[in-house]
């Protein structure tokens, strides 16, 4: 009877030890993840806090949202590391739990609420609905409850200082990784608009594949009795109440969204003339996107917000423009700017290269920088650069072979 009740001791001791383990890595695996794609691009993380202070009317801390993207990108994936690795690892255990405590709910209230359509949680290397990531959340919850109730069972491998030896090693990486990525471009590129892309074909709607469905409403009188009703414009439509004069359109709504189809990965790049035609030489207005795709070389300026780029940046890249020249291959500023900011810039700087809108989140996700130079053979991606490192007229032209 002894010998059974070891036995069976020693195989519920086993058991769990197994769901110690997994666990353990399941939850370590899932922050050092989260916390490694928010440190390629600490932008991307600037750009969705933003977006979360607004959507709660907290704008006035945006000025500390690139604090804040560095700081939970360290801790993610220090916690990540630290369970993996297990390095005080009873320490992170609760640093996990109290993560899964705030953005479980918080993931909850998005997913009914709906005030910013992607969390964010995995950057943009894998996007989830909000609902997605709410169920996520909760089966990682589970795993760190289970690695909280049983912390007591779990031993340490390596001697203390060995522990904040390397903790410490991958506080230094980690910070260093962000600002190197935060400086330059991402050295991973997760975006639709990475080199070797293609942006007339991530424009394309594959074969099969259907667009988002909007009705709108109509508000119908009929001129004789003085009835009103409400009809959607696909009823309007199969019905052929337009057949009958007698039903006036009173009122119009605006598009609804009532069945989300396929979405392009780049859906919202256009390039529209804003300068008189003297200086662009395209009228007000005119949209020149597929010209500008369809050249055999054309550099795009990406500035989304003029006021706010690094004028020092913008300077080289106005002296690179001057010494390449409009004969080779001629440059595009795209700015999501109003006109009296691009008045005043070219009043003070005097730039050779012509300006135009694009939508501001089209030209913060091309390139991660304000400003920064994006090269194009026929639409396709050959380079891109930060405003940091303009490059020189011989670098530059290698590119265009």
């Amino acid at each position: 009877m002894e010998k059974k009740s070891i036995s069976v001791s020693s195989n519920k001791q086993n058991l769990i030890q197994v769901i110690l383990l997994l666990s353990r890595i399941s939850v370590g695996a899932v922050f050092t993840f989260s916390g490694f794609v928010k440190a390629v691009d600490p932008q991307g993380s600037y750009i969705k806090f933003v977006d979360y202070f607004n959507a709660f009317g907290m704008q006035s801390f945006e000025p500390m949202a690139l604090t804040l993207a560095f700081i939970l990108s360290a801790a993610e994936f220090l916690t990540g590391i630290a369970l993996l690795l297990n390095l005080k690892s009873k320490l992170f255990i609760w640093l996990a739990l109290l993560f899964m405590a705030v953005f479980t709910p918080l993931t909850f209230y998005l997913a009914l609420e709906n005030p910013v359509t992607d969390c964010g949680c995995f950057g943009d290397a894998w996007i989830l609905t909000n609902w997605e990531t709410f169920w996520k959340n909760i089966i990682i919850t589970i795993f760190t409850l289970l690695i909280f109730m049983f912390r007591k069972e779990m031993k340490e491998w390596y001697q203390i200082k060995l522990q904040y030896f390397t903790l410490l090693f991958f506080v230094l990486s980690i910070f260093i990784f962000q600002y190197y990525n935060n400086e330059h471009l991402p050295v991973i590129d997760f975006r639709p608009y990475k080199i070797g892309a293609n942006i007339k074909e991530g424009m394309q709607m594959p074969a099969g594949k259907k667009a988002d469905k909007f009705l709108v409403i109509y508000t119908l009188k009929h001129t004789k009795t003085g009835n009103t009703k409400e009809i959607d414009s696909e009823k309007y439509i199969e019905e052929k109440i337009w057949e009958d004069t007698l039903w006036q359109i009173t009122k119009t709504s605006d598009p609804i969204l009532v069945e989300e189809g396929y979405k392009p990965p780049i859906h919202d790049f256009e390039i529209i003339s804003v300068e008189p035609e003297i200086i662009s030489g395209f009228s007000e207005g005119e949209d020149i996107t597929e010209l500008v795709l369809n050249q055999e070389f054309s550099v795009l300026i990406v500035a989304y917000n003029l006021d706010k780029a690094n004028k020092k940046q913008l300077y080289f890249i106005n002296n690179l423009a001057k010494e390449i020249g409009k004969k080779e291959i001629k440059f595009y500023a795209l700015t999501a700017s109003l006109s009296d900011a691009i008045m005043n810039y070219r009043e003070i700087y005097n730039p050779v290269f012509s300006f135009y809108n694009t939508d501001a989140i089209t030209l913060k996700t091309i390139v991660r920088a304000n400003p920064g130079l994006v090269l194009l053979k026929k639409g396709t991606i050959v380079m891109k650069w930060h405003g940091n490192d303009v490059p020189e007229k011989k670098e530059f032209l290698n590119y265009l072979k």
